[in-house]
């Protein structure tokens, strides 16, 4: 009865087919917002024609036709901002990682991600300590027992690879 109950449902309608019958588990998953969010778009487009009605009547369409072009390029502009402040979250897996590590610092799969994301651009030091921590959160994760056991073979700590190797191979023979 409610022509605004419209938006709510038109956005959880089209999100629901990615949250419930097929959930992703990715945390880089955000895509499947691109279709829901057209609810909140033509929402802001419909809502700017209404307030141009309500304020120069239908008798003026130039005024009014000025007043939504400013507005929409303004809320258009707005969003073209944030948008570009989250890409940069996306310009390296590191980064993205982080990003990720700073939301969620209980996330042992963020830590592990940032250790790989480290390990691969040659910052071993700090691989190494980003996968100390995905360990203290799960100790009994066998990925990263490899993933660590890897970086100490390749920076010549044989004895400590081999412990994570032998631990990786009892947690997942």
């Amino acid at each position: 009865r409610r022509t605004w109950a419209l938006v709510p449902a038109w956005f959880f309608l089209f999100l629901a087919p990615s949250s419930s019958f097929a959930p992703l588990m990715r945390l880089y998953a955000e895509h499947r917002m691109m279709i829901p969010l057209m609810a909140l778009t033509s929402t802001v487009a419909l809502a700017t024609d209404r307030a141009s009605i309500m304020l120069f009547g239908k008798g003026t369409p130039k005024k009014s036709a000025f007043f939504i072009i400013i507005l929409l390029s303004a809320i258009s502009l707005a969003w073209g901002v944030l948008s570009h402040q989250r890409n940069r979250i996306y310009e390296s897996n590191i980064s993205f990682w982080n990003n990720t590590v700073s939301a969620s610092p209980a996330n042992k799969e963020a830590w592990t991600g940032l250790g790989a994301s480290l390990a691969l651009a040659g910052r071993k030091t700090e691989a190494e300590n980003a996968y100390q921590k995905a360990l203290l959160l799960d100790p009994y994760n066998p990925a990263v027992h490899n993933n660590l056991g890897a970086l100490y073979l390749d920076t010549g700590r044989f004895k400590d690879a081999m412990a994570h190797f032998r631990a990786m191979a009892i947690l997942e023979p």
